[in-house]
């Protein structure tokens, strides 16, 4: 992936996959890269953190494995039914990871869904708890892994950074391939480039639905937020309560123009 990377003991608290899922991943990664031992180690099962028992139990874990960092997977499956729109609850959780943290000295990885509209979904205390956001969006058999902020484009406390990388998940070869530099900002999958297409044929701002009946994509939120993020296209609106609208960004026009194909070759419909 083009990183730097430190070797330690990972802990995964999984209430999402299932063990049986996630050894089959882990398994063939494993065996992509030829890796014969890792330290890897695992819990689930009904787990709330915000339970004293299964902190105990979870602090132990940690401690005896001399665990560096604990990857959950995913927030709002550990914490015991709590409210994620509150900020009392929020941080009554949050409080509880910071704990184990202080305690354990092992950093915390969570992993948190986006909204269907791609929003940080439940209260700013979440996000105001944490060091560090990374958004992970995925089109075609590309992900984008981005610090700025899905809705504001923004990055906390650091300069922005983002990379894209091709995945395979076929048992055989399952990995990610970092692409690189220039080529990671105007790699387009199909969806990207059908999406620009349509964009760039039409005079005014467009819906997603609209985009998604024009294109015959069934879903296109992941393509579109990664388009924004790249500076490709501008997004208005798109509160709760407003309609988001899609067009191709003024200063970025002669760029889209240079790096999609003159035609798509999927039907678009008009």
């Amino acid at each position: 992936m083009g990183r730097v990377t430190k070797k330690c003991s990972i802990l995964i608290l999984d209430e999402e996959s299932g063990a049986s899922r996630l050894m089959e991943r882990i398994v063939c990664a494993a065996n992509y890269h030829e890796v014969k031992e890792a330290p890897i180690f695992f819990m689930g099962g009904g787990f709330d953190i915000t339970d004293e028992r299964h902190e105990i139990e979870l602090k132990k874990a940690i401690t005896e494995n001399n665990i560096k960092l604990l990857l959950i997977d995913s927030f709002s499956q550990v914490i015991g039914g709590k409210d994620e729109n509150s900020s009392t609850e929020m941080n009554f959780v949050m409080n509880r990871l910071k704990a184990i943290i202080r305690e354990t000295g092992c950093s915390v990885l969570f992993l948190h869904h986006l909204t269907k509209q791609g929003a940080n979904r439940g209260s700013s205390a979440i996000r105001a708890a944490v060091d560090f956001m990374i958004s992970v969006s995925k089109s075609g058999d590309f992900i984008t892994l981005s610090t700025k902020d899905p809705t504001k484009g923004k990055t906390r406390d650091t300069a922005p950074i983002e990379f894209q990388a091709q995945v395979n998940f076929n048992p055989s070869e399952y990995c990610m391939k970092h692409v690189e530099g220039a080529a990671a900002a105007e790699r387009l999958d199909e969806d990207q480039r059908f999406i620009l297409n349509y964009l760039l044929s039409k005079d005014n701002e467009q819906s997603k639905r609209d985009i998604e009946k024009g294109t015959q994509i069934k879903n296109a939120r992941n393509a579109l937020a990664t388009l924004e993020r790249r500076g490709y296209i501008k997004k208005r609106g798109g509160g709760e309560r407003c309609k988001a609208y899609y067009s191709i960004a003024l200063e970025a026009r002669e760029k889209v123009l240079s790096i999609v194909e003159p035609a798509a070759k999927r039907a678009v419909c008009f």
